[in-house]
């Protein structure tokens, strides 16, 4: 019996049933700084981490960062291969009736990016004929997409904010699409930049985690621990370790 119990035990490891103590969490790597830092192939410090590593603690598991194109998001977690994903919303996926979803955690918001001695853009139409900078999967309002659509506004992918914030600042964009609180970082880390921000925004983004409820519980769990977390003072602390100041 014992040596029975010992062949169960090993088939367990070697099947990756103990895996059930570990979280996975998915990430997109295109999601910008502080949201995802990576060094190397590994992720660094950013929210992403910062947050996964507390609900891991609460629950006392291991954590997987797992990184997923933002186009195979839906798929990993269908598949099980993702328990959760964070740093999104309902409308940004095929069928969000299918997931569990943690309540707003922070808020964020679209704006534009612009050179500071550059003629002020106050509205969606001061842009026309403008070259702006997005990224080939970013959601977009459904005004802003039309007017790239029908070539309103010259729209040009590249591939992470970073990029297209240096090729604002050289003349190679006229403006460019981005994450608030990844301009006030970008910002803070570059003071001599010629960027400003608009006052205005595209959309207003009360951004959730989404969990699958199929394969494992695990992704259930982590939504509860983070809709405990929902409004604390830790997340302001999270935001601030990041030299962000989080909006209500």
């Amino acid at each position: 019996m014992q040596a029975r119990s010992f062949t169960i035990a090993i088939w367990l490891l070697a099947t990756g049933s103990v895996s059930a103590e570990t979280i996975r969490w998915g990430f997109s790597p295109s999601d910008p700084a502080p949201y995802v830092v990576m060094q190397g192939n590994e992720l660094g410090p950013s929210i992403t981490r910062s947050l996964g590593e507390r609900v891991a603690s609460r629950l006392d598991m291991q954590i997987d960062f797992v990184e997923v194109p933002n186009n195979r998001i839906d798929r990993a977690l269908r598949g099980g291969r993702i328990d959760l994903t964070c740093n999104t919303l309902p409308a940004w996926h095929k069928t969000p009736e299918v997931l569990r979803w943690s309540k707003p955690l922070y808020r964020d918001a679209d704006v534009l990016v612009s050179r500071t001695k550059q003629h002020p853009l106050a509205r969606l139409a001061d842009l026309r004929g403008m070259r702006v900078g997005t990224a080939h999967d970013q959601h977009h309002t459904h005004e802003l997409a039309q007017a790239f659509r029908d070539g309103t506004l010259q729209r040009l992918n590249v591939r992470d904010a970073p990029t297209r914030l240096r090729m604002v600042e050289h003349d190679r964009l006229d403006a460019s699409v981005e994450r608030r609180y990844a301009v006030e970082y970008y910002l803070r880390h570059n003071p001599e930049s010629p960027l400003t921000m608009s006052s205005w925004t595209f959309a207003e983004l009360p951004m959730r985690c989404a969990a699958e409820q199929n394969h494992r519980t695990t992704g259930r769990r982590s939504v509860r621990v983070l809709n405990g977390l929902a409004g604390k003072h830790w997340m302001r602390e999270m935001f601030a370790d990041f030299g962000i100041t989080m909006r209500d």
